[in-house]
């Protein structure tokens, strides 16, 4: 397993160099976490940020897709809470145990720990590229 995951983050390392290549151009406060990525042109270069999108969170889409579920926004809200799940309740006006689940349920979908720092961070970088695909 732990090899596993050691490949699977060399993996993620090798794609994210070949086909995303970040300039970070700010970093905003604290509190909003957020990297400004420069823009995406279409071509080559987008569907590989794509590809790239859909691999790590593809399983998540169409989960939500066909559920109509809030697994995304509360991701992202996780994400932007530093990982907590009492404030990702506070901000969702949710129950904690609600949030504990979706969580639990994104690692399912993907097939990813969702307790692993390097999984936290590929999902991270996943959502930034589809947030500025999509700007």
């Amino acid at each position: 397993m732990v090899v596993q995951e050691h490949s699977a983050g060399i993996e993620f390392a090798a794609d994210l160099e070949e086909s995303v290549e970040l300039r970070v151009e700010t970093l905003q406060p604290a509190a909003g976490h957020k990297v400004d990525l420069p823009p995406v042109r279409p071509g080559l270069e987008f569907l590989q940020h794509a590809a790239l999108v859909r691999r790590l969170l593809g399983p998540v889409f169409d989960h939500e897709q066909s559920q109509d579920g809030d697994l995304i926004l509360t991701l992202r809200t996780y994400l932007d809470s530093q990982r907590s799940w009492q404030k990702t309740a506070a901000t969702l006006f949710a129950h904690r145990q609600t949030i504990i689940y979706r969580i639990r349920k994104i690692g399912e979908l993907t097939g990813l720990d969702m307790g692993e720092t390097s999984t936290v961070a590929q999902l991270w970088f996943a959502l930034q590229i589809h947030e500025a695909m999509h700007q």
